[in-house]
């Protein structure tokens, strides 16, 4: 379910150096909360490299991480806005993966683009150089938006429950995501 909501291919490409550690990473997280697995999948050196943040800088940041960490790993489409994924592509730049030589990770503080920042209710001045932490506060941010809840409640009940389950029960299930400060056993 999980590796499916955090898509990377298992099937080469140029993730594959870091796909089982990904796999790994996911199943470790899979029944904690939310918030730690979404940290872990979206900074993974695999996210990183497939949705191209791994070579994403502060004078081109490149969006393809930033809109899907919106439209597919948490909120949805329609409930966002292109300032939302720019911003969220702003922050998300620093993280960095050598493609063509040694293949390690690392963040590095000359890439990470500085300034104000706004996602969806989260703002942050953005002004240090090293932005793993406004990285982490965003995505501890969209783990708890309520959008993020509707949607995980949806999937988990489509999964488990009924391909069209009703919206009481995706209601429910949202309230209890949230009152359980995202944890995915409840």
């Amino acid at each position: 379910f999980w590796e499916h909501h955090f898509h990377v291919p298992a099937n080469g490409g140029p993730s594959f150096p870091y796909r089982k550690p990904y796999g790994d990473a996911i199943r470790a997280h899979a029944l904690g909360t939310f918030e730690d697995l979404l940290q872990a999948a979206i900074l993974h050196p695999a996210m990183l490299i497939f949705l191209s943040n791994a070579v994403s800088t502060k004078r081109h940041p490149n969006e393809n991480l930033g809109r899907e960490l919106l439209e597919l790993h948490t909120v949805g489409r329609g409930n966002h806005t292109e300032d939302d994924v720019k911003n969220s592509a702003r922050v998300l730049t620093g993280w960095r993966v050598d493609l063509w030589d040694t293949w390690n990770a690392w963040y590095e503080t000359d890439d990470h683009w500085t300034g104000p920042v706004t996602v969806l209710g989260f703002t942050d001045p953005n002004t240090d150089a090293d932005g793993r932490g406004v990285s982490r506060r965003m995505l501890s941010h969209l783990a708890r938006h309520p959008a993020t809840a509707q949607r995980i409640a949806r999937k988990l009940a489509v999964k488990f429950v009924r391909d069209d389950p009703p919206q009481a029960l995706v209601d429910r299930l949202a309230q209890v995501y949230l009152a359980h400060d995202t944890a995915i056993r409840p």
